[in-house]
Order: C-alpha cells, then structure tokens, then sequence
C-alpha cells in the first residue's frame, strides 16, 4: 500500500474503508508507504508511522525503498506482533 502526499489525506484519514483496508494490509504483513501528509492516514490505522520498518515513512526516496522492499513480498517479522 502507497499512500501519496496530497491535500485530501485529511478526509482520506475519516473513512471507514480506507481504515479497515490499511489494517487488513496491516495485519496480512504488507509493506505500507505514507508519503508526507499521507503519515496522517497511518495515524488512524494500525499501522502508525514509525512502527516497524514494514512502515515506511519519511525515507529520502520513498518511492525506491518502498518498490525495493516489494521484492520480499511482505514484512513477516510483524507476522510475531498481530
């Protein structure tokens, strides 16, 4: 999941689906990406910014690292945590 910065992540961050959606990922050990204001959004979610390096935040070239950590599929050490 890569959430792109944009002056809609406010609204985006109140909605019941995109919620569940970020938590299912969550849960299902994939890799989630918040771009800027996106961090917002992961706020309301499980998967809050910084909670394990299966959440990427803030990373100098988001997009690469997160395309980069694509290629194992899913964070399986978070597998242990929910």
């Amino acid at each position: 999941v890569f959430i792109p910065d944009g002056k809609h992540n406010a609204k985006i961050a109140e909605m019941d689906e995109v919620k569940e959606f970020i938590n299912d990922s969550f849960k299902h050990c994939k890799f989630i990406a918040a771009d800027g204001t996106a961090t917002d959004v992961l706020k309301q979610t499980d998967a809050k910014p910084n909670v394990d390096k299966g959440v990427l935040t803030n990373e100098k070239n988001l997009a690469a690292e997160f395309i980069k950590k694509l290629g194992t599929h899913r964070f399986w050490e978070r597998e242990k945590l929910v």
